[in-house]
């Protein structure tokens, strides 16, 4: 199912459909196949909040939370041949292309802003991949069956990057 709606999001993409323009960072292998892609552009987060978990500290947040300069992450995906693939250091094939994400955002931000997206409630696997690269889970009051996964703004950004094998 979250398969499908990626590549929904790529194609809409690659076809000129989709209505908001985003960078897309695409993942490839020596051979020049696809691994994964990553979708981002600036997008505010304005939502009615009860807290935000960021992995170090709980903070109690006003009714209406709103950051106007921040990055969203609208589309991540590794292509089925690539699941379950490591780098040499261990490094998922996700990880590495959220990680190469934030990094490419703070670069033409000139700093590292607040990046976020939504997760769906059942998706596993990619709320670990956010958790490894210090996104933090905000608790709605209003759940829907997508989770936000929220990055503070200046958290360090990861200097040195494997490359894929």
């Amino acid at each position: 199912m979250h398969e499908e709606e990626v590549n929904n999001l790529v194609r809409r993409q690659y076809d000129g459909t989709r209505q908001c323009p985003a960078t897309v960072i695409v993942l490839v292998n020596e051979l020049e196949r696809p691994i994964g892609v990553c979708g981002y552009r600036p997008r505010p987060v304005t939502f009615s909040a009860l807290s935000i978990q960021d992995n170090r500290a709980m903070k109690v947040i006003t009714p209406e939370f709103s950051i106007p300069d921040a990055a969203y992450i609208h589309m991540i995906g590794v292509s089925q041949a690539f699941r379950g693939w490591k780098l040499e250091d261990g490094t998922r094939m996700g990880t590495f292309l959220l990680r190469s994400t934030v990094n490419q955002i703070a670069i033409e931000c000139g700093r590292a802003p607040v990046v976020w997206g939504y997760v769906a409630e059942d998706n596993r696997p990619s709320h670990r991949m956010f958790e490894s690269v210090d996104f933090g889970l905000i608790e709605r009051e209003h759940q829907k069956a997508e989770t936000i996964r929220y990055r503070p703004a200046g958290l360090e950004v990861y200097r040195t990057l494997s490359t894929a094998a």
